[in-house]
C-alpha cells in the first residue's frame, strides 16, 4: 500500500515475538530493506540487529563488526536450556534429524554451505558457543566452537573432498585458520585445537602440520552423528532442569568438552601411496 514505514514496524515487532533466531533475523532484515526507504541510519542498526540473530544476512559495508566467542555457560547448562527451548520431544528430534541429515558430506558444491551451517547449529545443539568466521568475514574457519570459557575448536571442514590424503592446501588452510584466532584472541589465555572434517587423516608428504591438529573422518562423522540421535532420543523421559542429568548423559556420549576431540577426532598420519 505504499507505507514501508508501517510495513516494517510490522515485520519487526513480528521478529520480536519469534524464537527461532534465524527466522527473527530474516525478518528483521526484510523490515529492514523497508526501512530504509524512510531512514537509512536507522536501516542500518535494524541489519545489523539481524545480522546478530543470523550471521548469515547481509552485512552493511560500512562497518566491520566482530564479536568474541566466548561460553555463555557451563556446557550442560546452556544444553539444558536449548533442549527445554523445543515444545515438545518431537520437535527436538526433529530439529536434530534436519541438523544431522545436512551434516553427510558430499562432492556436490551446493552442499558445502548446509553441512557448515549444521556443524555450527550442531555445536549450538550439545551448549557450545559457536559462529561461522569465515561466512561473516570472510576470513577465519569455517566454523568455530567455544567448548569451554578458554578452549575453541578451530574448524575447518572437506565436505566436499574425495582424495584419499589431505593437501598441502588444505593443511595450509587450517593452519591460516589457526593463526587467524591468535590474531583476535591475543593475550587471552585462549587455545586453539586445529580441526579438520576430511576422508582420510592422511597427511600428503608435502603438507605441513599443525601442532596439535585433529582430524574427523567421515567415518568418524557417521559415528558422531549415531551418537547425537542416540542422545537426543535418550531425552524424552528425562527432567530437562536437571542439568546434572543432561551432564552426565553428554558425557556418556562422548559429546562433553572434555572428551569430544579426544573420542572423534585422529592424529594425522603420513600417506603413503
Amino acid at each position: 500500500k505504499g507505507q514501508p514505514g508501517v510495513a516494517s514496524a510490522t515485520l519487526a515487532a513480528a521478529a520480536g515475538n519469534e524464537d527461532d533466531l534465524r527466522l527473527a533475523g530474516f525478518m528483521k532484515q526484510r523490515a529492514a530493506a523497508y526501512l530504509h526507504a524512510e531512514d537509512p541510519v536507522a536501516a542500518e542498526k535494524l541489519q545489523w540487529s539481524a545480522v546478530s540473530d543470523n550471521d548469515a544476512l547481509l552485512r552493511p559495508p560500512s562497518t566491520t563488526s566482530f564479536k568474541r566467542l566466548s561460553a555463555v555457560a557451563a556446557q550442560a547448562e546452556e544444553c539444558a536450556r536449548v533442549l527445554r527451548s523445543f515444545d515438545s520431544h518431537t520437535e527436538l528430534v526433529l530439529a536434530t534429524s534436519a541438523i544431522l541429515d545436512d551434516l553427510v558430506p558430499s562432492p556436490e558444491p551446493s552442499r558445502v554451505p548446509p553441512f557448515e551451517q549444521a556443524l555450527n547449529d550442531l555445536g549450538g545443539l550439545l551448549g557450545f558457543a559457536s559462529q561461522r568466521p569465515e561466512l561473516a568475514l570472510k576470513e577465519g574457519p569455517d566454523v568455530l566452537w567455544c567448548l569451554t570459557g578458554t578452549s575453541f575448536a578451530v574448524i575447518e571442514c572437506k565436505s566436499g573432498a574425495e582424495t584419499d590424503y589431505i593437501s598441502k592446501h588444505d593443511a595450509a588452510q587450517l593452519s591460516h585458520s589457526v593463526d587467524w584466532f591468535k590474531g583476535r584472541y591475543p593475550g587471552s589465555g585462549c587455545t586453539a585445537v586445529p580441526v579438520l572434517i576430511h576422508p582420510s587423516r592422511a597427511l600428503h608428504a608435502e603438507s605441513a602440520q599443525r601442532e596439535g591438529t585433529g582430524i574427523i573422518t567421515f567415518d568418524r562423522l557417521s559415528d558422531l552423528r549415531g551418537s547425537v540421535n542416540r542422545f537426543v532420543r535418550s531425552m524424552e523421559n528425562v527432567d530437562l532442569k536437571d542439568v546434572s542429568e543432561v551432564g552426565a548423559r553428554l558425557n556418556q556420549a562422548h559429546l562433553n568438552a572434555g572428551s569430544f576431540l579426544a573420542k572423534w577426532s585422529q592424529k594425522p598420519q603420513r600417506w603413503r601411496p
